[in-house]
């Protein structure tokens, strides 16, 4: 068998995350050009939920993509430092 090294933290989550912005903000916009409640928008809304969720789970921060103040998930980032 072949010994396999897995991580169990993500480091510097929140610039990785930081360096998704654009392509977020590329769907948000992307997501506008389509029927609201259609098949594709919906599609892109999950793509959209899934980088969301992602960002929260490695950063701990509920709305790390929101504009302004954001709100701490615990005493400090999840799974890291």
């Amino acid at each position: 068998m072949v010994h396999r090294t897995y991580t169990t933290t993500m480091r510097d989550a929140p610039a990785f995350f930081e360096s998704l912005r654009p392509a977020r903000e590329a769907l948000l916009l992307r997501q506008r050009s389509f029927r609201p409640f259609g098949p594709h928008y919906h599609m892109l809304g999950v793509i959209i939920a899934g980088l969301d969720v992602a960002a929260e789970f490695f950063t701990g921060n509920r709305a790390f993509y929101a504009i302004g103040d954001t709100a701490r998930v615990g005493p400090g980032p999840l799974h890291g430092s």
